[in-house]
């Protein structure tokens, strides 16, 4: 009886013992903090070393209010593009970009809208400027026929002796755009004062010609040719107005 008893209080000894080294193995994983596994009871992740999901905070760079920046920057393009929804706000948009593409797209949306005479001007104005900021040969003066310094308007009579359409962009306090046949004539009648003219051929090896002038009121006279003779002393295909 007395050698079962002693095999019985040493099965509990190894027990208690084996009990013991397993609490004391679990307490020190909890208590390892320099692994960043598991400190004071609380589970320590290095986000280095685990996958975060794709919306996640911190998983991409993000604004403050929310938004990434390129979807920040889709919405501004879509309002902005809202803005040509409504005719007013159309020209005031077509206003602020002031190019080309800006009035012709506002012609394009509202064909009858209030400022479609006003936005063709402005594409004039700029076909004329862009015309003078390119290599162009110097617009002679035209040829004063008739003055009449008491009318407020002036008559320009242009002959076209290209042998080709001539197209003649006029830019002043009105603006005109108009193509002459050849060996036709053409007649525009515009407030006086500072203007700029372009005159132009579809031949991109004809120079165009192009300059600024003051219209006084009267009336002008000037006529276009293309001058393609190696005798002269002008060099072939620039434009010339006759005498």
């Amino acid at each position: 009886m007395r050698k079962w008893l002693t095999i019985l209080l040493c099965v509990l000894v190894f027990a208690l013992s084996a009990g013991a080294q397993s609490s004391t193995t679990n307490r020190r994983a909890v208590e390892r903090s320099s692994s960043g596994s598991l400190k004071a009871g609380k589970i320590m992740i290095d986000p280095g070393k685990v996958a975060l999901p794709a919306n996640a905070p911190g998983s991409a760079p993000i604004r403050k209010d929310g938004y990434e920046d390129s979807t920040l920057k889709d919405l501004q393009n879509k309002l902005e593009e809202r803005k040509w929804g409504s005719e007013d706000t159309a020209w005031e948009k077509a206003c602020a970009i002031g190019n080309r593409d800006a009035y012709q797209k506002y012609i394009a949306m509202y064909p009858y809208g209030a400022h479609v005479a006003e936005a063709t001007q402005k594409i004039i104005d700029i076909d004329v400027e862009d015309v003078l900021n390119h290599p162009h040969n110097s617009l002679p003066g035209f040829k004063l026929t008739k003055l009449d310094e008491d009318s407020e308007y002036s008559t320009i009579v242009i002959t076209n002796n290209t042998g080709v359409v001539l197209h003649i962009l006029y830019s002043g306090l009105e603006s005109r755009d108009l193509y002459i046949i050849r060996g036709g004539t053409a007649t525009i009648t515009v407030p006086n004062g500072d203007c700029k003219i372009a005159a132009l051929v579809d031949n991109p090896g004809v120079k165009p010609f192009a300059g600024r002038g003051v219209l006084k009121g009267g009336q002008y006279e000037v006529s276009f040719y293309i001058n393609s003779s190696q005798s002269q002393a002008p060099p072939p295909g620039w434009l010339y107005r006759l005498p």
